[in-house]
């Protein structure tokens, strides 16, 4: 049986936790920062953009306090009454203790929610707050990036120009013009970049069970099956979220099933790839080369992809563009303020942005295809690929 996976877009949780009413979650977090209480202090671990700290300086006193050792964010925790993370920090059950009832809201730069402990939040009240779409377009275009990039070998004869030498033949590349793409994941950011592909000529195929045939047609893209997709594939670009079910997906059995010299770029969890399989399949050519941005430990240390000749590598450049830092500053950094704030008379219902890890990491009115399911995940981890 082919393997199946979730998008970034359809799942972020693969056993999302018990669900408590949401409401209460909010008249918590209000209640903890009533009148009286003066100014919230949100502490701030990784480095923002401007824009995004002069708006946490609306909300209360911000404290930037990055490189924190986990130790060292336990101590300082207990003083903050929000959080403010990107991909780096690692929220977990002892950083939720060790704040003694105090913090109310993580808010996460980006989209990814898998460094914070949703079980541990949501048995703290804790709201966590997430971008979901604010980087969309600049994970799509680093993607497009690194494809091109691949496939005419500009880092490594960049390199190799520094080096003062001048080896034309040596890095001669292969054009994109009719080659066959397999989007590997077809959410939204696998979408654009799907468009991006079919203007530089590319067939696009694309793999994703909870995609609608509907939305392929409308972007003259192809849905196949997982067998089919690598098989048949010059190029895979990955792009769906790290969950038990697809942690290590892409392994040596499937590289064994890819089509001899096939290229892959992950722009999206490096858990997705069994690494030391990667380097095995480019050692012995059943994959031709690989471009990374993201990585199963980050940043890597020791590990031989680095500095393997077919291998591009990048340093989680997904979302580094102004553009996209701007916006996923401001959606991720919106809601904490309404959660500090005294509650008022009546409280709207949450927007699909704002994941209440209070009802079990889902937004009351968010759409199953936001975050994802109890059925869709039970169907993965049943039918994911031994």
């Amino acid at each position: 049986m082919s393997a199946r996976l979730l998008s970034a877009s359809d799942a972020r949780l693969a056993r999302p936790a018990p669900r408590v009413a949401p409401v209460a979650c909010r008249r918590s977090v209000a209640a903890a920062a009533g009148p009286g209480s003066g100014p919230p202090t949100i502490l701030v671990t990784e480095k923002l953009g401007d824009a995004g700290i002069d708006m946490l300086k609306s909300i209360g006193n911000v404290d930037c306090s990055y490189d924190l050792t986990p130790a060292e964010l336990c101590a300082k925790i207990s003083l903050c009454d929000a959080l403010v993370v990107r991909s780096a920090t690692k929220v977990t059950r002892e950083v939720f203790e060790a704040s003694k009832g105090r913090l109310k809201v993580v808010g996460r730069a980006g989209v990814g929610i898998d460094n914070v402990d949703l079980a541990a939040a949501t048995e703290s009240g804790v709201m966590v707050v997430n971008a979901p779409n604010a980087n969309t377009v600049a994970a799509a275009e680093h993607g497009i990036a690194l494809l091109c990039a691949l496939s005419r070998n500009v880092s490594q004869a960049d390199a190799s120009m520094k080096k003062g030498e001048w080896k034309r033949g040596k890095y001669v590349g292969v054009s994109l013009v009719g080659k066959k793409l397999a989007v590997m994941g077809f959410g939204k950011v696998g979408a654009d970049v799907a468009r991006r592909a079919l203007g530089l000529g590319m067939e696009v195929i694309a793999h994703d069970p909870y995609a609608s045939e509907e939305k392929a047609r409308a972007l003259r893209v192809r849905l196949v099956t997982f067998d089919e997709a690598i098989s048949t594939a010059d190029f895979l670009s990955l792009h769906m979220p790290l969950t038990p079910g697809t942690k290590d997906m892409f392994n040596a059995a499937v590289f064994a099933k890819c089509k001899k010299g096939a290229r892959i770029i992950n722009v999206a969890r490096g858990g997705v790839i069994n690494e030391p399989d990667l380097l095995e399949a480019l050692e012995n050519g059943n994959i031709a080369q690989a471009a990374l941005d993201v990585f199963s430990q980050e940043p890597p240390v020791d590990n031989p992809l680095v500095l393997h000749p077919n291998c591009i590598c990048t340093p989680h450049l997904g979302a580094s563009t102004v553009e996209a830092q701007v916006s996923l500053q401001i959606a991720a950094l919106t809601p904490p303020g309404p959660a500090l704030a005294p509650p008022p008379s009546r409280w709207p219902a949450p927007r699909s942005e704002v994941a209440c890890a209070a009802s079990g990491g889902l937004a009351a009115d968010a759409p199953l295809t936001r975050h994802g399911s109890r059925r869709r995940a039970s169907r993965w981890r049943s039918r994911r690929q031994s």
